[in-house]
């Protein structure tokens, strides 16, 4: 048995796949604890694994006024939420994972968590590089398609020597953001992050992609020992079974399309809800409204309508199968889910790595994008009929989802964390 220590950020599409391994770890005998916002502590501990709380929290993110419209904003926002949501805290959880790191065998930070391999290095804890999306990986043969860099997908014909000499320019404004970590690696001893490195360094010893090869193919220019071991597909918040309100309704008629904007766009005060009421209305489709805790703009019509059904939350992994089209914010667990269903698909992306999600599944020809900022009943409706009507984005979801392995992730990642133990 070993003590094994995972660290994350951010939403639930953060925190489950974190879960997951956790709980498969568990399962092989290991000691595991998870060290995330304090406001996921009952989440984590319900499934066996000890927690330890790191800020910033909810409150913090709530000190800041507009916090979730700023962090999703298409072009800035992921600049914020890790200048002004992350960064603040870099030296207090410095501190803090100074406490804990030596007590552990293995290290596996979100790499958000810019503080973790900086301790580990400090106190020679091995440690693994976790990315939850393909856009944390730097190529120039498939770049990522997030903020400035999107812009390099338009250069990809001029060729990768090219796409090298304008990559540093598109990414200047990230050498301000990240200075706070470039200042506490050079007093650590530590070189500065390179423009290549736009969420920090990766792990030496290997890097854990929880994504398949179908998704994102490796590239020559990846960094070495990278193990791609799918999605986690674990989504459990609060119950793995839908709820008995939504089950009534999905037996009720056809199935419907669902709506959702994950955990914590939704918490954004945006259009999607409005836009998406008018699009089933007209085309006169049955649909399920996942809004959250606290709904934003859903439109009072849709809580009297008998073809909507409201609902704050369902477990993905239960839900979508019944639905026939998934409409969402393409956060990377939302996407591996309803890859995993088999469903076409309505991608809205705001920020972050949704934009290059998206972009990918448009490439494998199972959905259409409409960016968040230009989202409109018009568009939300005429793209709602073309996956309808043109039978081929179903049949592709339902092959691709037939190639992608699924199943037997816990198996897969298990096997690396303990041949990765057995021979550091």
């Amino acid at each position: 048995m070993s003590r094994i220590l995972l660290i994350t950020y951010g939403s639930y599409g953060d925190l489950h796949p974190y879960i997951g391994m956790g709980k498969a770890l568990l399962a092989a005998g290991h000691e595991v604890t998870l060290i995330s916002h304090l406001q996921y502590k009952e989440n984590v501990e319900k499934f066996g694994l000890k927690f330890i709380a790191m800020r910033p929290s909810e409150e913090d993110f709530i000190a800041n006024i507009n916090w979730a419209e700023k962090a999703h904003n298409p072009n800035t926002g992921t600049q914020y939420f890790i200048k002004e949501l992350i960064l603040p805290y870099l030296e207090e959880s410095f501190q803090l994972l100074e406490k804990e790191i030596p007590k552990y065998d293995l290290v596996i930070p979100h790499f958000l968590t810019f503080a973790a391999p900086l301790v580990a290095d400090k106190y020679k804890v091995p440690w693994l590089s976790c990315l939850l999306q393909p856009s944390a990986i730097f190529s120039v043969y498939d770049p990522p398609y997030i903020g400035n860099l999107k812009y390099l997908s338009y250069f990809k014909f001029l060729g990768p020597r090219f796409l090298n000499l304008i990559h540093p320019f598109l990414f200047r404004n990230w050498h301000e953001v990240l200075s706070p970590v470039n200042e506490l690696r050079l007093k650590l001893g530590q070189p500065k992050l390179s423009h290549k490195q736009h969420f920090g360094e990766f792990s030496q010893k290997g890097i854990i992609a929880l994504f398949p090869k179908e998704f994102a193919n490796k590239q020559s220019d990846w960094p070495q020992g990278i193990h791609q071991l799918g999605f986690p597909l674990f989504d459990q918040e609060s119950s793995a079974t839908i709820s008995n309100e939504t089950q009534k309704f999905l037996d009720k008629g056809e199935a419907p399309v669902v709506f959702t904007l994950g955990s914590t766009v939704v918490r954004s005060s945006n259009s999607f809800y409005e836009n998406a009421y008018e699009a089933v209305k007209e085309i006169g489709l049955r649909a399920i409204f996942l809004v959250g805790k606290t709904p934003n703009r859903v439109p009072i019509a849709a809580y009297k309508d008998s073809g909507i059904h409201i609902s704050d939350y369902e477990p993905f992994s239960a839900l979508f199968s019944h639905c026939s089209v998934v409409v969402h914010q393409c956060g990377i667990g939302t996407t591996g889910q309803a890859l995993a269903a088999a469903k076409p698909q309505i991608l809205i992306p705001f920020s972050h790595d949704q934009p290059d999600n998206a972009r990918r599944i448009v490439n494998l020809g199972i959905g259409l994008t409409i960016p968040a900022d230009s989202l409109s009943k018009r568009k939300l409706t005429s793209a709602i009929r073309k996956v309808i009507r043109n039978s081929s984005f179903k049949i592709k979801a339902e092959k691709i989802a037939q190639e992608i392995e699924f199943n037997g992730f816990n198996n897969r990642f298990v096997d690396v964390i303990n041949k990765f133990l057995k021979n550091k």
